[in-house]
C-alpha cells in the first residue's frame, strides 16, 4: 500500500527527496550538522535516483498537474533573479581574491595548460612554478574549456561562472517558453538556495576550483540521456569521461543496456560517437602522449591516503565535508577506497540488471540519467577524500531529474525496448 501511495503521487515524493537532498547539502552543512547532513544527503540522493526509474510521473495533486506558460515566466524570472544575485555577490570576491598557488593548485595549473595550448607549447611538460616541476595530470576537458576565456584575457573564474549559469539555463530549456506546472517554482527555489549557499558559505567553490565547468558537462550528459539522440549521448559521455573518471564504471553498463534493450544500431551510434570524440580531444590536447600519467592517478591517490603525514592536512577536510569517510579512521581509509571501488562497480550493474528484467514495467525514459545519478551518489559519498566541491556535479544533476520528471511532457516519447 505504501508503494502504491508513492506511485500515485510520485512527483510529490520526488520533490520531497530533492528538497531534502538540497537542504542537507546547504542548511544542514551551514548549521554544522555534518553527520546528519552526510546521512540525509546520501539517502535522499538515492531516493532522487531510484524513484523516477520505478514509477512513471504521476500525481493527483493539482499543483503538479496544471500547466500554464505563466508558471514558465515566473520560473524564468526566479532563475534570472538567482543568477543576478549570484553574479553580483561573486564579483566583489573576484576583485580581491587572486588566483594563486598559495591557496590551491587547480586554477594555476589550468592557467598554465591553457596558455601552453594557445601558444603551441608542450602542454604536459613539468611546470617549474607549481610545486617544484609539477607533472600535470589533468584530463584534457578539465582545462580545454578555459582556452576561449584565456584567449580573451578574462579571469579564469568567469569561465566557471558562465558555464554554470548557461549550462543550467540551456539544460532546463529556459530559452524556450513552455507550459509547466506551478510546482516548478520550487525547483527554482532550490536552485536559489544552492547558489546562496555557494556565495555565503562555500565561495571557494568558484574562487579556487574549476568544478563549475565539469558539473556543466554532467548537466548536458544528463539532458542527453533523456533524449533518443545516441550521437549526442556518446559525445557527452566522452566529454565527461575526459574531465573526471567518477562515472567510468557506469559507461560499460549503459552501453550494454542500450545494446540489449534498444538494439545494435543505437549501440553503434553511442560507442562510435564516444570513441571518435575521445580520439579527437586526446589528439588536439596532446593528452594521448600522457596516457601512462592518467593511468597512474589511482596509485597516487592510494599513496596519499596511506601516508600518515597527510592526516593533519586531510582529516579536518574529511570531517567537515559530506561523505561517509568521516566515520572511518584515517588509517582505515584504504579499506573504504576498495569498498568504494566494489560499490561503484556493483551499483550501475545492479540497477541496470534489475531495470532490464523489469523493462516493460519500469520507466525506461529516466533510466539513463537516474542510473548515472545513482552511480555518482554512491561514488562521491564513499570517496576516502571527499572534497566538498566534488559533490556539486551529482547535486546539480538533481535539478534536471526534478524538472523533467515534473514536466515530462517536455520530453520526447520514451524509447521502447526492441
Amino acid at each position: 500500500m505504501r508503494l502504491e501511495g508513492i506511485r500515485k503521487n510520485s512527483i510529490l515524493w520526488l520533490y520531497i527527496f530533492a528538497g531534502t537532498e538540497i537542504i542537507a547539502f546547504t542548511l544542514f552543512m551551514t548549521w554544522g550538522w555534518k553527520v546528519a547532513a552526510t546521512i540525509v544527503y546520501f539517502l535522499a540522493g538515492i531516493g532522487v535516483a531510484i524513484l523516477p526509474i520505478l514509477f512513471r510521473p504521476n500525481s493527483n495533486i493539482s499543483l503538479f498537474k496544471a500547466r500554464n506558460k505563466r508558471w514558465f515566466w515566473m520560473f524564468l524570472a526566479l532563475f534570472v533573479i538567482a543568477a543576478v544575485y549570484y553574479v553580483a555577490n561573486i564579483h566583489p570576491h573576484l576583485l580581491v581574491s587572486k588566483i594563486s598557488i598559495k591557496y590551491a593548485d587547480m586554477l594555476p595549473v589550468i592557467d598554465v595548460l591553457s596558455t601552453r595550448f594557445i601558444n603551441d607549447q608542450p602542454i604536459y611538460a613539468p611546470i617549474p612554478e607549481v610545486w617544484n616541476n609539477f607533472q600535470p595530470k589533468y584530463l584534457p576537458m578539465m582545462w580545454l574549456a578555459f582556452v576561449p576565456g584565456q584567449t580573451l584575457g578574462t579571469d579564469l573564474r568567469w569561465t566557471t561562472i558562465v558555464f554554470t549559469l548557461i549550462g543550467l539555463f540551456a539544460t532546463l530549456k529556459l530559452y524556450r517558453s513552455n507550459k509547466i506546472t506551478p510546482a516548478s517554482l520550487f525547483t527554482g527555489g532550490l536552485i536559489f538556495l544552492l547558489f546562496a549557499y555557494i556565495i555565503h558559505v562555500d565561495i571557494h567553490f568558484f574562487l579556487l576550483t574549476q568544478e563549475g565547468v565539469i558539473l556543466t558537462y554532467y548537466l548536458f550528459l544528463g539532458l542527453s540521456l533523456l533524449t533518443r539522440n545516441y550521437y549526442l549521448q556518446g559525445i557527452a559521455i566522452a566529454v565527461c569521461l575526459l574531465s573526471r573518471y567518477s562515472f567510468s564504471f557506469w559507461i560499460p553498463m549503459y552501453g550494454l543496456f542500450v545494446l540489449l534493450v534498444f538494439g545494435i544500431k543505437p549501440f553503434i551510434k553511442l560507442v562510435g560517437s564516444s570513441i571518435l570524440t575521445v580520439g579527437f580531444i586526446m589528439f588536439i590536447s596532446d593528452a594521448y602522449k600522457e596516457i601512462d600519467v592518467f593511468l597512474s592517478l589511482q596509485g597516487n591517490y592510494l599513496r596519499k591516503i596511506n601516508d600518515p603525514a597527510n592526516k593533519s592536512k586531510m582529516y579536518p577536510m574529511i570531517v567537515n565535508s559530506l561523505g561517509i569517510a568521516k566515520f572511518f579512521g584515517f588509517s582505515d581509509l584504504y579499506k573504504l577506497h576498495y569498498s568504494m571501488l566494489v560499490m561503484s562497480i556493483a551499483t550501475p550493474f545492479t540497477i541496470g540488471f534489475l531495470t532490464w528484467i523489469k523493462k516493460n514495467k519500469w520507466n525506461l525514459q529516466f533510466f539513463g540519467i537516474c542510473s548515472l545519478k545513482l552511480s555518482l551518489v554512491v561514488f562521491f559519498n564513499t570517496l576516502p577524500l571527499p572534497f566538498l566541491y566534488l559533490f556539486y556535479s551529482s547535486t546539480f544533476l538533481t535539478f534536471i531529474v526534478l524538472h523533467y520528471y515534473a514536466n515530462s511532457h517536455l520530453l520526447q516519447t520514451a524509447n521502447e525496448p526492441k
